[in-house]
């Protein structure tokens, strides 16, 4: 762990008087200390993060991965007076011999350390990998551009005409044309096969659009991002009067009155994925050619003549066959096709906690207090968690060494390299 830090001394110093014998200004305190503020921003965890990033090759180009694990805490500290920052003589002007303190004023911590500042709430490494898992199901390529169970609905749609046209639609095509045009024959014998041929057509193109989209983003590398929902908590503590800002001594000259506490603590976590998906498809020109094919044969109004001419009527039973064949080509590859050459699942949460000190007047006897001025004082600690997690070309909480061959043979032939 790698550590910076800030550090802050204030002198103090404190002249009893009166009786005692240490009167100021005419001689020395009786105690003498500092005010020592000191806290980090620490580096906790770094791994593989070098200024230029990792290298891993994708297809003909090398393209730079921004990093892999880390986290950092990093502490921010804030306060405000009404009195003004800084060192502050209070005198008690009575007597031949005067009390004073010589310091700064804080709402609630003179001294602290790292310890002072709000625990984060930060995620573990393994609920932010569950986290990727559950945004990759939501941003995959796969999933949100092709479906396999979309696909074979569209094909069970279209079956139950595709096979009643591969056995009969020539027979009543050739009907349909010698019926010619008049009432019964356009009613009872064109129309009706018609409809038939168009309820095929639409599933073979809403099918097909669904391919189409897929086929359009295969090879290609495919940036996607998933934000989840901000969380933001908040809590008030009115702790009431009594309090006093510090440092101090018990005595009462310097102050009029006590002071009003509250405390509020908020919380605030922010969580997102990146990454970066590529997937391949199974050899598909066959079946591509002949969807194509038939989509330009439709393309245009359908008569009997045109339904008589689209023999041989196998192309609707082929279709059938090709599409289910490459459904299932489309199952296979699904599982292991889709590869994220990089992804990272990143948190930053922030743990914030302020103190607020409300109606300081300081003893009547002092230069403070001779205006009868009421003072307010606040401090702010607060402790901000950012960390990454990368995921492995196959998601998050894999390794490469549990990779299979084909994974790897797919890997290989996708250009990613184990880093």
């Amino acid at each position: 762990m790698r550590s910076q830090f800030t550090t802050a001394k204030y002198p103090f110093k404190y002249w009893p008087g009166g009786a005692i014998g240490w009167c100021y200004p005419s001689s020395g305190p009786r105690e003498i200390g500092e005010v020592v503020q000191t806290y980090s921003n620490d580096l906790e965890i770094s791994v593989n993060n070098r200024k230029a990033g990792r290298m891993v090759r994708i297809d003909a180009g090398l393209n730079v991965i921004p990093g892999s694990p880390f986290r950092v805490t990093k502490r921010d500290y804030h306060e405000f007076s009404t009195l003004g920052d800084g060192v502050h003589v209070f005198e008690r002007n009575f007597g031949a011999c005067h009390s004073a303190l010589s310091g700064p004023q804080f709402a609630r911590f003179s001294s602290f350390t790292n310890g002072t500042f709000p625990a984060s709430s930060a995620s573990s490494f393994t609920t932010l990998e569950s986290l990727g898992r559950k945004a990759i199901s939501m941003v995959a390529p796969t999933g949100s551009a092709f479906s396999t169970s979309q696909f074979l609905g569209e094909l069970r749609e279209g079956f139950p005409n595709a096979k009643g046209l591969a056995l009969s639609g020539q027979a009543r095509a050739r009907h349909a044309k010698a019926a010619g045009a008049s009432y019964l024959g356009i009613e009872f014998a064109w129309k009706p096969l018609i409809s038939e041929v168009e309820k095929f057509t639409n599933a073979v193109e809403n099918g097909n659009a669904i391919l189409d989209r897929y086929w359009e983003q295969s090879n290609r590398l495919l940036k996607r991002s998933y934000q989840f929902p901000d969380e933001f908590t908040t809590s008030v503590i009115d702790s009431g009067t009594g309090y006093y800002p510090v440092p101090n001594r018990a005595d009462t000259w310097m102050f009029a009155n006590s002071a009003r506490l509250v405390t509020t603590s908020t919380m605030k976590k922010r969580r997102w994925f990146e990454g970066v998906f590529k997937y391949s498809l199974p050899d598909m020109d066959s079946y591509r050619g002949k969807y194509a094919g038939m989509r330009k044969r439709f393309g245009v109004e359908l008569t009997p003549e045109l339904l008589y001419e689209l023999a041989p009527w196998s192309w609707a039973a082929d279709w059938i066959g090709d599409s289910g064949t490459l459904a299932s080509n489309m199952s296979l590859f699904e599982k292991d096709s889709l590869v994220m050459p990089w992804a990272f699942m990143m948190e930053e949460t922030i743990n914030s906690t302020t103190y607020d000190l409300f109606g300081v007047r300081y003893g009547s006897q002092t230069k403070q207090g001779a205006s009868g001025r009421t003072h307010n004082f606040s401090q702010t600690f607060t402790t901000t968690v950012k960390q990454r997690i990368p995921a492995s070309p196959y998601g998050f909480g894999l390794s490469w060494d549990g990779f299979t061959q084909r994974q790897l043979a797919l890997l290989a032939a996708a250009g990613i390299q184990r880093a």
